[in-house]
């Protein structure tokens, strides 16, 4: 067997670590590179349709999980082990896997330490590192973007806004979703609207009343086909945005929790994005203030600007990048 993925999701999780992970168990397949999947849910289920394929084994959410990987890497003998999760990297695991002679690669979001890792992975850091270059892949160049959200030929841009996606990732801890669907009362106008509804949300219905026609979506596979037909995303700021780049679509990006800090620095940096800290966006939906942000985005050149800056940062190659690096 050749890599080991030890992945958490589902739950307090959330899916972003299985549904990259997943893209990139697709690029090592592509190059004949055989996985396995470890999967630690962080209570809930996780849905049939996000998967990987293959073989699967569940670990327990508990202080046990660590100690189930390592006797997993004893018995299936990987030359690698990928880690996609915040309690792993917390823990012992990355130690234990390497201590039996396991190349490690470790995707670290909050850092570029990844507990130790052989190779570190952090699409959202551009800081460059001159301890040891070698083993940091740093930057939206590493973005693990599923091929398929990759735009074809020059910037598409609308003329005018007229269809809007909306997503918070697949728990919306905070609630946002039902915020913005209250504050969409306060724009003018008939947009199109899709609402994202994740496995996770805690709130699953939403009354409208509004003048805006509303579709909602509950837990689709996959965000392509939205991402492809709308105008404007309003999104959490996690692995949506890459794929929103990869896919060049504008858009408002918030930051909801402590690890997508560094997301927001980036978007805005490069101007791929006009972002938010969640306090401050929800004082905007609170006031009646969405539909000046949403007029930012109604100039066709500074939509036009702004996807070009995007496609230029995430053009969907990152699997194949990490692919590389590992050398297997």
């Amino acid at each position: 067997m050749d890599v080991l993925f030890l992945i958490e999701a589902g739950g307090r999780y959330g899916l972003g670590h299985l549904m990259r992970s997943a893209v990139l168990m697709k690029a090592l397949a592509a190059g004949g590179i055989h996985s396995v999947t470890a999967l630690r849910s962080g209570g809930g289920s996780v849905p049939e349709w996000a998967l990987p394929a293959g073989k699967l084994y569940m670990l327990d959410d508990n202080d046990s999980a660590v100690a189930q990987a390592e006797s997993l890497a004893r018995e299936c003998k990987p030359r690698w082990a990928v880690i996609d999760g915040y309690d792993f990297l917390a823990g012992n695991a990355v130690k234990q896997i390497k201590s039996l002679g396991v190349h490690v690669l470790a995707f670290d979001d909050l850092g570029i330490e990844g507990g130790g890792a052989n190779i570190v992975v952090n699409q959202n850091c551009e800081a460059e590192d001159t301890r040891a270059v070698q083993r940091r892949l740093l930057g939206p160049k590493y973005a693990v973007v599923d091929p398929m959200y990759a735009a074809s030929g020059g910037p598409q841009v609308a003329q005018s806004v007229e269809r809007m996606l909306v997503t918070f990732g697949g728990s919306d801890l905070h609630g946002m979703t039902g915020r913005v669907v209250s504050a969409l009362t306060t724009i003018p106008g008939q947009l199109k609207v899709d609402i994202v509804i994740g496995p996770h949300h805690r709130t699953r219905e939403f009354a409208w009343t509004g003048s805006h026609r509303l579709t909602f979506h509950d837990a689709p596979h996959g965000l392509a086909a939205m991402l492809k037909t709308n105008d404007v995303v309003i999104s959490a700021a996690g692995g949506t945005c890459w794929q929103a780049c990869c896919s060049g679509i504008p858009l408002i990006a918030i930051q909801t929790v402590d690890n997508q800090r560094e997301v927001v620095a980036c978007l805005a940096a490069h101007g791929c994005a006009i972002t938010f800290g969640r306090p401050e966006f929800s004082r905007i939906l609170e006031t009646g203030q969405l539909f000046e942000v949403l007029q930012r985005l109604s100039d066709p050149t500074v939509r036009h600007s702004m996807i070009t800056a995007q496609r230029r940062l995430v053009d969907g190659n990152g699997a194949a990048r990490i692919v590389a690096a590992m050398d297997l």
